[in-house]
């Protein structure tokens, strides 16, 4: 009895950690990061992920990004979902679109005083400046431009829409969204395996589990007191001992 209780422990705690597991997996992840390095507030989306949209805008001293689900890396910006970033804490603010069709528009932004990047990525993506020192780049796939006094433009590569003027951007800078933490992106194959070690640990159990409930022990039924061993009868007892 012991051991089967052990066994239906162990298949219980095994399902219980591969529950576990898979709603971990089921949670979405963030979009993309925020972070600083070297000056520049880079906000960036991550390879894969769906359309975005970006519209920044300024409150005051401070830099507001709204309804964004990507993840801070640096301590630079505060908020969850709508970021507030101070203005002197960055020279210039980079947006990475990624391979969605994705939305940067930039005329919430008035009176600018610092630089702005903003790459469309991949996709058919739609990129709107604002006066001053902005430089939009459409990337792969069938964009549209809308530049404002002071801004430069390069089409990349499709069929492009570019409205209004503007000096030429060159060639679009090679710029990558901020790494995570290693602790935070766990590999897709060590997922796996620990998927796997948790299927097997349920298995085996199960099959102890069932085990136990069809093996019996081997007991040996001792012969009532006064009979003998040999089957006879014993005094004037009629009861026979059978020979196991």
């Amino acid at each position: 009895m012991l051991n089967l209780a052990r066994s239906s422990r162990g298949t219980r705690r095994a399902a219980a950690l591969l529950a576990g597991l898979m709603i971990t997996l089921a949670v979405p992840a963030s979009a993309g990061t925020i972070g600083l390095s070297g000056g520049k507030l880079i906000v960036g989306t991550e390879p894969g992920d769906g359309n975005q949209v970006f519209a920044p805008t300024i409150a005051g001293l401070d830099l507001i990004l709204p309804n964004l689900n990507f993840d801070l890396l640096t301590p630079v910006c505060t908020g969850v979902g709508s970021f507030t970033c101070p203005l002197a804490s960055f020279q210039e603010l980079v947006i990475l679109g990624g391979d969605g069709d994705d939305v940067i528009q930039l005329t919430g932004i008035s009176g600018l005083t610092f630089a702005i990047t903003a790459l469309g990525g991949r996709g058919n993506d739609v990129l709107v400046g604002t006066p001053g020192n902005v430089k939009l780049f459409g990337g792969p796939g069938d964009d549209v431009l809308i530049n404002m006094p002071g801004n430069c433009f390069s089409r990349g590569t499709g069929d492009d829409i570019v409205l209004g003027g503007g000096c030429d951007a060159g060639p679009e800078p090679a710029i990558a969204p901020l790494p995570r933490p290693a602790a935070d992106t766990p590999e897709p194959d060590g997922l796996l395996l620990l998927g796997t070690g948790l299927l097997a640990l349920a298995g085996t159990s199960r099959m102890r589990f069932r085990g136990g409930l069809t093996k019996r022990p081997n007991r040996r039924v001792p012969p009532p007191s006064g009979s003998s061993s040999n089957g006879k009868l014993c005094g004037k007892s009629s009861i026979v001992v059978a020979k196991r």
